[in-house]
């Protein structure tokens, strides 16, 4: 009989197998890994649920669930319109479809569509809001695409 140790490196070690091969592989009906599409995007599908930090460069198509942040500085997050996070998000570019609940950190652009909803800070050089989107939190908008410092402390005196 094997231990729990040795299921969970089997079933780790099916799982990379199966998201680095070449060819379309049909997980579930509703959920399709192809690591050849031409567009390399990532998905997070309508059935998934992501728990954690999501990192990495490429980019990133969300119309599952997200709890947790998500760091692509280079890349392009999309929240589609059945997607959900309740994450901090960082990326070049933003685009919200969906909701999201968390603060949004980009370097170039955050467009929040007509059906998006937003609660929580916005932080872009250029940040686009259609009309009939929701959005509730704080606005900053840059004016170049470099990241921004962190703010410093201000120096206290105690008499």
């Amino acid at each position: 009989m094997q231990n729990p140790s040795q299921i969970e490196e089997a079933l780790f070690d099916s799982t990379t197998k199966l998201a680095n091969s070449n060819t379309p592989n049909l997980v579930d009906r509703n959920v399709r890994v192809d690591n050849a599409s031409a567009t390399g995007q990532s998905q997070i599908g309508k059935t998934l649920s992501f728990i954690g930090e999501l990192c990495g460069s490429g980019p990133l198509h969300v119309d599952g669930k997200v709890d947790g942040d998500i760091s692509l500085p280079g890349g392009h997050v999309t929240i589609g319109p059945t997607g959900r996070a309740d994450a901090d998000i960082r990326a070049r570019e933003i685009v919200v479809l969906g909701r999201v609940h968390g603060n949004l950190l980009a370097s170039d652009l955050i467009d929040i569509r007509a059906e998006g909803t937003i609660i929580g800070s916005v932080s872009a050089v250029r940040i686009i809001m259609e009309e009939g989107a929701f959005f509730k939190g704080r606005v900053d908008t840059r004016t170049s695409k470099t990241e921004p410092e962190s703010p410093k402390p201000s120096a206290t005196t105690t008499i």
